[in-house]
């Protein structure tokens, strides 16, 4: 495939594949080929604007050893040195961007520029969502949500699945925390009836932090049932709404530990496989990623045991992973109140 491209564009867009498969090695000799052509003709690499092929090039370019000029980045400035805002939209330009600038080298003032540019724009997937500004208990674990998706579908082209993926597990993360560590009982239970009716009419009686989990969810819930109605035809959102089921499964444990309740083996897994999050990371799964004659001949019911078995070795799985520190935190804590 590589001897057989001839245009650049497409033989940079291999070779960034084999090098983030990590099997570029196999076709070192070819590779080495390729780029001393293109970097002979690097004067040719007019991207018209394509920030995520400029930056793309740049880098690879770069990581083989080559000298090249962040000049070329110039068509992306404004008259006052600055990359142009209108930038800070083309997220998969961004990225890329952000990745070329771990080949600057000292002096390369446009690339440090371009640091702080898509540094502060990137941070927006997330900070403007506001749950670290407003929620200061609530973990922030964007980068490891992401990672523990790559883990699960590393191939290209789930791409969307694994921005979908890491949003569903932000989400539940920082939502978890809200029933954890700082809800009152009675803010809880509002907030559980919010999300049951899913009415964002009902958002006034909570308070700002639980405003804006409410609205995250909303929109994101939104923003994939669109994108999937525009893509294959079909309405999802009555499948995503599954987030009341994940709250009210947190509301019970909030309940029992409030009370002090102990429940039964059976009452407290028959809860637990709903808080550990899975259906709900299976049902956005299943929507992202069954084409249109799946989803059309097939229902989440259908699978409703094979979900039950996953979410329960889950649960059990976590449980086990953790119950050590939790024991000597119990044990901490009650040693401290003399207990």
């Amino acid at each position: 495939m590589l001897l057989k491209l001839e245009n650049a564009m497409d033989q940079l867009d291999l070779i960034d594949i084999l090098q983030r498969f990590g099997v570029d090695h196999h076709f070192g000799l070819e590779i080495r080929n390729i780029i001393e052509k293109i970097y002979k003709n690097k004067d040719q690499l007019k991207r018209n604007n394509n920030l995520y092929a400029m930056a793309r090039d740049f880098r690879i370019l770069r990581q083989h050893g080559y000298d090249v000029s962040p000049e070329v980045f110039k068509g992306f400035l404004d008259d006052k040195g600055n990359f142009h805002s209108s930038l800070s939209v083309d997220r998969k330009g961004m990225l890329s961007l952000h990745e070329a600038l771990f080949l600057s080298t000292e002096g390369d003032m446009i690339l440090d520029e371009a640091r702080d540019f898509s540094s502060a724009h990137l941070k927006e997937w997330w900070e403007r969502i506001g749950f670290g500004e407003k929620s200061s208990f609530s973990r922030d674990r964007i980068v490891e949500n992401f990672m523990w998706t790559v883990l699960f579908a590393e191939e290209p082209q789930f791409g969307y699945y694994r921005t979908v993926a890491t949003q569903v597990n932000a989400l539940i993360t920082t939502i978890d925390d809200v029933y954890d560590v700082h809800g009152e009982l009675e803010e809880l239970e509002i907030f559980t009836q919010v999300v049951d009716r899913w009415d964002i009419n009902a958002i006034d009686s909570l308070p700002e932090h639980m405003k804006i989990r409410f609205l995250a969810i909303y929109n994101f819930v939104n923003e994939v049932a669109f994108d999937i109605l525009k893509g294959n035809g079909h309405n999802i959102i009555r499948h995503l709404k599954k987030w009341a089921d994940l709250c009210k499964s947190y509301l019970v444990e909030a309940k029992w530990y409030c009370g002090g309740y102990q429940p039964s083996l059976n009452e407290y897994l028959e809860n637990a496989r709903i808080s550990i999050g899975a259906p709900i990371i299976v049902v956005h799964a299943f929507v992202v990623l069954s084409n249109s004659i799946v989803l059309d001949s097939v229902g989440l019911g259908d699978y409703y045991d094979l979900i039950h078995s996953l979410s329960i070795i889950l649960r059990l799985a976590n449980d086990l992973r953790t119950s050590k520190r939790e024991k000597e935190t119990v044990m901490y804590l009650n040693q401290l109140s003399g207990t």
